[in-house]
Parts: structure tokens; sequence; C-alpha cells
């Protein structure tokens, strides 16, 4: 009768230990999850971050763009007057100074 007591005593600590395992196994799949989970916002917020790179590059594309555009009008509205004022002053017609800056 001890012997069995003995037995179902051990058979008693097996049945815990193997339950303490599975809880553990259990942790460590949440936590692996929880990582998981993590690794999926850092990912997103990477992305994120990209898209925001592409913005303010595209933004500093267009602004360049503008200036350029503005450069170009000023240049050319001061060969458009300089070609009126000084070329039709030493005999060209305007007709012909308006065809070279055409």
């Amino acid at each position: 009768m001890a012997l069995d007591a003995e037995l179902d005593a051990e058979d008693a600590d097996a049945a815990a230990a193997v339950a303490l395992v599975d809880a553990l196994l259990a942790c460590v799949d949440a936590v692996e999850a929880e990582v998981e989970a993590l690794l999926a916002e850092v990912d997103a917020a990477v992305a994120e971050l990209d898209a925001l790179v592409a913005l303010v590059d595209a933004a500093d594309a267009e602004a360049a763009a503008f200036v350029a555009d503005v450069l170009a009008d000023a240049l050319s509205t001061i060969k458009s007057h300089l070609a009126l004022s000084a070329l039709v002053l030493i005999g060209c017609e305007p007709v012909d100074v308006c065809e070279v800056f055409a």
C-alpha cells in the first residue's frame, strides 16, 4: 500500500512537471507571437517612413522645377528686353528680334 502511494505521488509529480512544461511552452509561444507583432509594427513604420521620404523627395523635385521655371522665365524676360531695347536701336526690326527668341 505504501508502494502504491509512493507511485501515485511520483505520478502526480510527473503530471505536475508535464503541466509546468506545457505552461512554459505556451508562454514561449505567446512571446514569439508578441515579437512577430512588434516586428510587423516596425515593418509598417519603416514603410511609412519610406513613403514620407518619397514625398519629401517629390516636394524637393517640385520646388527645384519651380525655381528652374522662375529662372528660365526671368532669363527669357531679360533677353527679350535686351533684344527689344538694344537690337532695335542698332537697326534690327522687332519682328526679326522676336523670331530669334521664339
